[in-house]
């Protein structure tokens, strides 16, 4: 008698656009085996979506139609310690630098600008869910802690391949028997925590130095 395998959970991935089309790039970009894929139109069907289904990884614009935002979104699953820790993206038109400081600084963990390309979003979705994943994720953290580790595991800003995906890259390359070069480099910051502040100004040093001059 065989045994069948258990399959595999599919990942909740909430998107939350006032555009249909964009659920349905979504859906069509990742793979439908490995993930559930819910589209909300407004804030408040995306509530509803999050009490009813809590998703692994919400990708949310910011420009939902009428007077809410995406930011209504971001702030409702920040505010809960049972949604605070769901990864989320924001995924809108806006470049405007602003937009992307405020979505930051409310706890968003990725800003990606439409359109974006399937496979950029594929691998931002797989980077964010694997850094949930990881055993950090598991443990009992402050806010800021959790936010701290966000930073590691990703640059909210770039593209650029970050903490988590760099050792996620070495195990692979150690589990295939390649050989890596690892060098170890001390860098020395210019200026130390508060040394900045502390340093004297020039003018004061002359006119101690004068001062001593005047005494001899």
């Amino acid at each position: 008698m065989t045994t069948r395998e258990r399959p595999a959970r599919q990942a909740v991935i909430l998107v939350v656009d006032d555009e249909p089309d964009i659920g349905a790039y979504v859906k069509a970009t990742l793979a439908e085996s490995s993930y559930q894929v819910v589209w909300c139109g407004d804030v408040a069907a995306a509530v509803r979506g999050v009490e009813e289904n809590r998703p692994d990884l919400a990708l949310v614009d910011i420009t939902l139609g009428g007077t809410e935002t995406g930011w209504d979104v971001l702030q409702h699953l920040r505010a809960s310690r049972d949604t605070d820790r769901i990864p989320t993206v924001m995924l809108t038109g806006s470049s405007d630098t602003v937009d992307r400081e405020k979505s930051l600084r409310m706890g968003a963990d990725r800003y990606l600008i439409k359109p974006v390309k399937p496979e950029t979003l594929r691998r931002v979705v797989s980077e964010m869910l694997a850094a949930r994943d990881d055993i950090w994720w598991s443990m009992t953290l402050h806010s800021d802690q959790v936010r701290r580790l966000r930073e590691l595991f990703y640059d909210a800003t770039t593209e650029v391949a970050t903490l988590a995906v760099i050792v996620d890259d070495l195990r692979r390359q150690i589990e295939n028997g390649e050989t890596l070069q690892v060098f170890c480099l001390e860098l020395e910051p210019l200026f130390r925590l508060g040394e900045r502040d502390r340093r004297p100004d020039p003018r004061q040093r002359r006119d101690h130095r004068h001062e001593s001059l005047r005494r001899e």
